[in-house]
């Protein structure tokens, strides 16, 4: 699909927050709070919650490894390690909740969301082929969900009744709740040539979006699981995310250099997006071309994108709210 050219987003600030990456695939390692002006992102063993209008890092948890997941969501942090590892967190206190070992591989992603039940859960995909369920602030284990590939990213749906998850193949893989447990649904042919690394709903749960290393992003109706629009990037796609409502935006970044905004009010129609250069830091030699992005997050309002670069800083996006929410008629309602 040709995407047209829009203007959704401007760069308000940059904030000097080191963030690392620990895997080369794995950047997904920025996720705001509850709070408008709350960061959490990871600097080497540790990981901070950044304060955006004080500029003020706070180190929350020091790790005996280097996190390649985090993730914050319901009073808690998590964050996993290269080699099963998980440490969780609560927020308020900083009282432990877990630490040891989730699997026997690298824990690529974690994702706090609440199911059917109303219940907080943990999302553990670790990359020996199983996706593991925990009760958040007990850590029982809810459920072990085996999954014919490693598991990239998964995310539950806003009705907490179904698991997206992608990883080492070309397919997204659904699975719904059962009294039981998960039970595997379908898996969507997304139509490109390389893995699955995130994906994303829509806050209405109507639309499903995957990032695809081979640099497609595909925008999923989940009413006939069809696909209704793609996006192409420079390189291969390591995040993407939907905005809050009622912005309706989708965010994708690229593994370095590129993220694009895409307007998601328009998906039956010509496909409009805004690609955005990540700033070069000042003290930045000439040969230095490229710059690595860690991940990004939207703020709990959606009037803020924040994208972390490689050991250098985060950069703040201020989002057009006000023309968002002033024209055009949502296709996510």
């Amino acid at each position: 699909m040709v995407s047209g050219k829009g203007s959704y987003v401007q760069q308000s600030c940059s904030h000097g927050w080191h963030t690392t990456v620990q895997h080369w695939q794995l950047r997904d390692l920025i996720c705001c709070g509850p709070e408008e002006d709350e960061v959490f992102l990871v600097d080497q063993n540790s990981t901070f919650r950044c304060n955006t209008h004080t500029d003020k890092a706070t180190c929350i948890q020091q790790l005996p490894f280097d996190p390649t997941s985090m993730t914050v969501g319901h009073g808690c942090i998590a964050a996993g390690g290269p080699e099963g590892q998980l440490d969780v967190q609560r927020l308020h206190d900083g009282r432990s909740i877990y630490q040891g070992a989730v699997g026997s591989s690298v824990n690529n992603a974690l994702h706090i969301a609440t199911d059917a039940s109303g219940q907080p859960r943990l999302f553990v995909c670790n990359n020996d082929k199983r996706v593991r369920v925990f009760r958040l602030h007990s850590m029982e284990s809810v459920a072990e969900i085996s999954t014919p590939v490693a598991i990239n990213y998964s995310a539950m749906s806003p009705d907490g009744r179904t698991l997206a998850c992608v990883g080492d193949s070309c397919e997204a893989y659904l699975y719904t709740i059962t009294p039981t447990g998960f039970r595997f649904m379908i898996a969507l042919d997304v139509g490109v040539t390389d893995y699955g690394m995130g994906c994303s709903w829509s806050h209405s749960g109507n639309w499903l979006a995957t990032a695809s290393q081979d640099g497609t992003a595909s925008i999923w109706e989940m009413q006939r699981h069809r696909v209704v629009a793609q996006h192409r990037t420079n390189s291969a796609c390591r995040n993407v995310k939907f905005s809050p409502s009622p912005v309706d935006l989708l965010a994708v970044s690229e593994h370095e250099n590129f993220c694009h905004v895409l307007d998601a009010r328009c998906l039956s129609s010509q496909l409009i997006s805004q690609q955005l250069r990540v700033p070069q830091p000042a003290s930045a030699p000439p040969e230095l071309v490229d710059q690595g992005i860690s991940g990004m997050s939207f703020s709990p309002s959606g009037k803020q994108l924040h994208v972390g670069l490689e050991t250098s800083a985060v950069v703040t996006y201020q989002v057009d709210i006000l023309d968002r929410i002033s024209h055009g008629t949502s296709s996510l309602a």
